[in-house]
């Protein structure tokens, strides 16, 4: 008996464990959307800033910025959704 209750409960966390994963990659892949369309609107803007100055199209230092902004909006996002997140379980303790 005891060995059937504890396989049951084995699966129920595996359960539980699974529909973390899932959550946990939802949020990275939130993250990464939200990150590449930051990243994608303020690349726009310094090319064309870029493009203003010189007077004409070329390659420069506009492009070294991508990867820092992407950086920069990942870990910002990230901040804010583990700000909100916590805010979230604090609410939800208030109520029980």
């Amino acid at each position: 008996m005891r060995k059937t209750i504890y396989i049951m409960l084995a699966e129920e966390k595996m359960k539980l464990d699974i529909a973390s994963i899932f959550s946990k990659i939802y949020a990275y892949a939130v993250r990464i959307c939200i990150s590449l369309f930051i990243t994608y609107l303020v690349t726009q803007c310094l090319i064309a800033v870029a493009y203003s100055e010189r007077g004409y199209k070329a390659v420069g230092g506009e492009y070294m910025m991508i990867p820092i902004v992407f950086f920069v909006a990942y870990k910002l996002i990230g901040l804010v959704m583990k700000f909100l997140s916590a805010k979230a379980v604090k609410a939800w303790k208030k109520r029980k």
